[in-house]
């Protein structure tokens, strides 16, 4: 009977010991899939797999409304703005407003910023997406920058070419 019991209490051993192992296991198994799923795009939301294709965090990040001035000035001029003359902003000083037009003055619209409240609403939102917040994005005017910020930085453009010109170089 002693042999018996000895055996009996290496088996209880072997199979606490066992349970122990398992537990462990599973512990290290778990921490794994935790630590992957924080960092690997496989277990991201759709939406932060997204955000974080869109952005570079190697680069400065710019958003870019459209400018509704350009437009104003094609409608009230009757000319289209070439990209190159919206770069070298010549377009602003070469523009003839119709006599029709009597309050409003070229100063007025060299010096106008305007966008549209749907371009702002969307640049409200994309601001509020963690990954944009922690890579603190600007916002600059489409009027306002230069070809050194296309090379450089990464622009997110809103608008079409018409309101935006930069879209044309994409």
């Amino acid at each position: 009977e002693i042999t018996g019991g000895r055996a009996g209490r290496h088996r209880m051993v072997a199979i606490l010991v066992a349970a122990l192992l398992v537990a462990a296991l599973l512990a290290v198994v778990l921490s794994l899939v935790l630590w992957l799923r924080h960092d690997s795009p496989l277990f991201q939301s759709p939406e932060a797999r997204f955000w974080n294709a869109v952005f570079d965090p190697r680069r400065a990040q710019v958003i870019v409304p459209a400018d509704s001035t350009l437009i104003l000035i094609e409608e009230l001029t009757g000319q289209q703005v070439s990209f190159q003359s919206y770069v070298s902003r010549d377009y602003l000083t070469r523009m003839a407003l119709p006599k029709s037009v009597t309050t409003l003055t070229k100063t007025d619209l060299e010096n106008s910023h305007y966008t549209s409240m749907a371009d702002l609403n969307l640049v409200s939102q994309m601001m509020r997406a963690p990954q944009i917040k922690q890579l603190r994005a600007q916002i600059r005017y489409a009027r306002d920058l230069s070809i050194s910020d296309a090379k450089e930085d990464n622009l997110i453009l809103i608008g079409g070419p018409r309101a935006n010109p930069w879209v044309e170089l994409f």
